[in-house]
């Protein structure tokens, strides 16, 4: 019995066009939106909601106006993205999976706030202070500058924060997986624990792995294999001999416990390590 259901590529079908159709594929993406654009947590209220639009449309506007080829490139790969969801169930949404082309959607927003701080400006110091000449424009200058570094640096847009952190894409956790992959022997067991790790084992393990193995995760068999791992093995893997257990360090200090408890009178732990990203252990039938 080897498990090869839940290859990595298909991790983002259910956020694609063929699942959620044109309305909700359009709900999902400007949902999206507000999550990457809007740095509060209140996203869904009608004033973030009209605040986002006016300041997307200006930024869109002044953009097409000094260099329209950006305009057209966020356009354009919207819509590749779009094809690309219906041939392959690529993801629609303003997501890690389409940053690189979804920064140039997403910086029009930053764009119209700066737009408006520089105008702000510029209106202060000319007609409430009334100061004439070249000053506006120097002091309007002088304000894009935190302007542009709020929108870098300072924007506390999901978007930025999910490709910028190290829990989202479970950096190191493959390379992890690759010393399994090295020692594995055919017929072993692997055990994954958090439901992150399931999409890194099968990619490394199975569609990438060179021995066949049995792989036990909690997406797959649910509560039973942190309940009962020993019982759901001799149960569909009678005769396995050896049992991989890969604990990721986002399970925390009592999830961490709780994982891989092996009956002590038919396994016997024989290595243990910690890793870039998981805890690795290696549990031997004591009676073969």
């Amino acid at each position: 019995v080897i498990y090869e259901a839940a290859s990595i590529d298909q991790y983002w079908a259910g956020d694609s066009m063929t699942t959620l159709g044109w309305r909700g594929a359009a709900r999902y993406w400007a949902a999206s939106l507000r999550n990457a654009v809007v740095p509060i947590d209140d996203r869904s209220s009608l004033l973030v909601v009209t605040l986002l639009a006016g300041f997307g449309i200006l930024g869109s506007i002044l953009m097409w106006r000094v260099f329209r080829c950006w305009i057209i490139a966020a356009v354009s790969t919207q819509v590749i993205i779009v094809i690309a969801s219906f041939a392959v169930n690529w993801a629609i949404g303003i997501g890690r999976l389409n940053t690189s082309v979804n920064f140039l959607v997403v910086l029009l927003f930053p764009l119209g706030v700066a737009a408006v701080l520089v105008s702000t400006a510029s209106f202060v110091t000319e007609r409430v202070l009334g100061i004439k000449d070249s000053a506006p424009k120097m002091i309007a200058l002088a304000t894009l500058a935190p302007a542009l570094l709020l929108a870098v640096y300072v924007w506390p847009s999901q978007l930025r924060i999910d490709a910028a952190n190290n829990i989202v894409f479970a950096r190191g956790i493959s390379r992890d997986l690759g010393l399994i992959a090295q020692a594995a022997e055919p017929g072993d067991a692997v055990l994954g624990f958090h439901w992150m790790s399931s999409w890194y084992i099968n990619d490394r393990l199975v569609t990438d792995g060179d021995v066949p193995l049995i792989i036990f995760d909690e997406l797959r068999y649910g509560q039973r294999v942190v309940d009962e791992p020993d019982l759901l093995i001799n149960e569909i893997a009678p005769d396995t001999r050896r049992i991989w257990c890969v604990k990721p360090y986002e399970l925390g200090p009592e999830g961490f416990e709780r994982r891989c408890e092996m009956s002590p009178t038919e396994w016997r732990l024989e290595s243990s390590s910690r890793e870039v990203r998981a805890e690795l252990s290696l549990w031997v039938r004591s009676n073969p």
